[in-house]
């Protein structure tokens, strides 16, 4: 059997990582960059993942792949259109390295309807130190929900330092990851601070009560999270402080323009389909909106 033809589209932290991992494996993915540079480095713990890699930054150099990596920032994806429309053919898996709990509706206006795609779940904490520079810090975790799409995608990874979990309740890891960022992100936006502010007891109850709102909405859409899931997540988190700062709030700090609709305002788009009513997370969504480099409308 041919080895598979992989491309990453995005290679800032999280793609950077992904490519790495890829390279771990014994793979070799091309990467797509509006930036180019000959080489990845991906810093692990005392190891470090190096190879020469191919870096296309011209979308029309691009050929069809057999797995595509998309793992661009969700306010990136229409910049993406060009690549994934090069790389997706009938038979493509798109694996959706994204924010959010609207992984497909994001992405399948830009992917050919043959294409399947294929989210994830990070649990990736990592800095782009520079174009081709990653490190990776903590705890390294891929979850997809069960599938044969998804046994393809984790045998692409095995034997790299990314662990991959296959889930059959797709709900409940999805909702909890978006329970940590809309909650941790907010309030790291709207204190301008890293992951230290949850040990001030102001920051770790306004992020309780985040996550406390999101709780029925996520058990609305399926997840399966029990009362006390809050105060666990920043038990851990207060005991593992290590000074990282998420990625929506390095975005703010940078003048860039932040996930808000797919982290926050998602929460209370959902509550109210539900009829759930999801006042601070609505609040906290409209201060961070009015932040945007362009205070874009809702």
């Amino acid at each position: 059997m041919s080895e598979p033809k992989i491309v990453v589209i995005g290679p800032g932290a999280i793609g950077g990582a992904l490519a790495g991992a890829l390279l771990d494996a014994g793979r070799r993915p091309v990467i797509a960059a509006r930036t180019p540079f000959d080489r990845l480095e991906v810093t692990v713990g005392e190891a470090v993942v190096a190879a020469d890699v191919e870096v296309v930054c011209e979308p029309s150099r691009l050929a069809a792949a057999d797995v595509v990596v998309l793992a661009t920032k969700t306010t990136q994806t229409e910049g993406a259109a060009e690549a994934l429309a090069a790389t997706c053919v009938p038979g493509t898996l798109v694996v959706i390295a994204q924010n959010g709990v609207r992984h497909r509706e994001n992405v399948r206006p830009f992917v050919d309807d043959r294409a399947e795609l294929v989210p994830v779940v990070l649990n990736l904490p990592v800095r782009r130190d520079a174009p081709g520079r990653i490190t990776v810090g903590g705890r390294t975790e891929l979850t997809f929900e069960r599938s044969a799409a998804a046994d393809r995608i984790a045998d692409l990874f095995a034997g790299s330092f990314l662990r991959v979990t296959l889930t059959d309740d797709w709900p409940t890891a999805l909702w909890t990851k978006l329970l940590i960022n809309a909650a941790f992100g907010a309030v790291g936006v709207l204190t301008g601070r890293d992951s230290s502010v949850m040990t001030d007891p102001g920051g770790y109850e306004v992020t309780r009560a985040l996550m406390s709102e999101i709780l029925p909405v996520a058990r609305a859409e399926g997840a399966t999270l029990a009362d006390d899931l809050p105060d666990r997540i920043l038990s851990n988190a207060i005991k593992t402080v290590s000074g990282h700062r998420s990625s929506i709030t390095t975005d703010r700090l940078n003048g860039e323009r932040t996930e808000w609709w797919d982290r926050n305002k998602i929460v209370g788009v959902l509550g109210r389909a539900h009829g759930i009513a999801t006042p601070l997370n609505d609040l906290v969504t409209e201060l961070i909106r009015l932040g945007e480099p362009e205070c874009e409308p809702q």
